[in-house]
């Protein structure tokens, strides 16, 4: 049950920081289109994602490294692929792709920092547990 309410956890985190970004560009952009219907395609492309990378957790890749990069490929993969038809993604140039990817980039790191923050305080918490007993 950890482990579902981490990909939860996890999913919440990216899909606030995502429409945060979202919402700054637009007010920068002087943009006012952007829908409910915007969200809910961020929304079902973050469920999917989650979904994926909760399978990826069994692929037993040693690399830390090799680990996050292979799910950052996916989610930028899973998110050109269900953004554009759902048409939350509209790619005109080079630099909307690049624009793009560096939301994803830094949408990814926000979540993993946060849940890296989020284990840390739990593993702290039990340690200060464990000691007060002895």
């Amino acid at each position: 049950m950890k482990k579902i309410n981490q990909y939860f956890y996890a999913g919440c985190i990216a899909y606030t920081v995502a429409s945060t970004i979202l919402i700054v560009m637009c007010l920068i952009k002087n943009k006012g289109d952007f829908q409910v219907k915007s969200y809910a395609s961020m929304l079902i492309i973050i469920i999917f994602i989650q979904i994926i990378l909760y399978f990826m957790e069994n692929l037993q890749v040693k690399s830390q490294f090799v680990h996050m990069s292979l799910e950052l490929f996916m989610i930028i993969i899973i998110t050109f692929t269900l953004g554009m038809p759902t048409k939350l993604i509209r790619i005109e140039s080079i630099y909307d792709v690049i624009e793009i990817i560096t939301m994803l980039i830094l949408t990814y790191g926000i979540t993993i920092l946060s849940l890296y923050l989020n284990s840390r305080n739990d593993a702290n918490y039990i340690n200060r547990m464990l000691k007060e007993r002895r």
